[in-house]
């Protein structure tokens, strides 16, 4: 597994660039099937979809799968909103490394030239920023290299992407694998993620675990990896000590005023 000790670039990344992959991500078994799909999508050159709500932990998935592929992959992150040209623009961007210009139509002939060629992968996040017009965009790039003979893979990141699409089965229809992320409710998952973010707690019970995923991490993916930074500051880390500490309860009441969590009783 290649991760990256780079930190995030979140807003910053720039136009194409693959948002950083967290430095130790947890083997849920939701990560499993998206790597799983991610690869087929790889190998077929056709179209997947994460979808599910925000912080569950869709776009690291991804940017991990990516990671660990031959192909080139282009982030981009869709405009709010936006109409034909935007999203081409946002499109042609990421792919090219150049500032949009010309035509929606110029664009699109320019990026079919580059897609075909079958070096490049396309992840396009916030799907949902442009709902089924959008999707629908993207779906004619990707069939202007299918009728080639030489389609791209193509990877839909969103939150409600499968209702949005219900009622447009031209472009449903062609989403060949889905793969939902939700929030994280299975104990061994809650293990599995937490003790590959600190040693701390891979050393704290499972019973704590699943408290600190329901009192402060309020099961999100995205919260728990908050949580992994904090760890190595709380009162109770010893810096060098031999064998980790497990998280103590004045830990989890640290990490939920840290955080900011209230409304559930400790």
């Amino acid at each position: 597994m290649r991760n990256s000790k780079t930190a995030p670039a979140s807003a910053t990344v720039k136009a194409g660039n693959l948002p950083v992959t967290p430095e130790n991500v947890g083997q849920t078994s939701t990560l499993q099937r998206a790597m799983l799909a991610f690869r087929i999508m790889d190998a077929e050159s056709d179209i997947s979809c994460f979808d599910g709500p925000a912080g569950t932990g869709k776009t690291t998935a991804s940017s991990l799968a990516a990671s660990q592929s031959n192909r080139t992959w282009r982030y981009c992150t869709l405009p709010l909103r936006g109409n034909p040209r935007d999203i081409t623009a946002t499109v042609f961007e990421a792919v090219t490394g150049r500032a949009a210009r010309g035509t929606e139509r110029e664009m699109r002939a320019a990026l079919v030239d580059r897609l075909r060629d079958g070096t490049i992968g396309i992840i396009a996040d916030e799907v949902h920023h442009v709902g089924l017009p959008g999707a629908q965009q993207l779906r004619h790039l990707w069939d202007a290299c299918a009728v080639l003979g030489e389609p791209f893979p193509l990877l839909l990141i969103g939150c409600g992407v499968r209702v949005e699409l219900a009622r447009a089965d031209e472009v449903r229809t062609r989403v060949a694998r889905w793969v939902d992320f939700d929030l994280i409710t299975d104990d061994e998952d809650v293990v599995a993620l937490a003790g590959a973010l600190h040693p701390r707690l891979a050393a704290t019970s499972e019973k704590i675990l699943v408290g600190i995923n329901e009192r402060v991490a309020r099961r999100s993916v995205r919260t728990w990896s908050q949580i992994g930074k904090h760890i190595a500051y709380l009162p109770t880390t010893v810096v060098g000590a031999k064998k980790p500490e497990p998280i103590t309860a004045a830990d989890v009441h640290t990490l939920r005023d840290l955080l900011g969590i209230e409304g559930i009783a400790a």
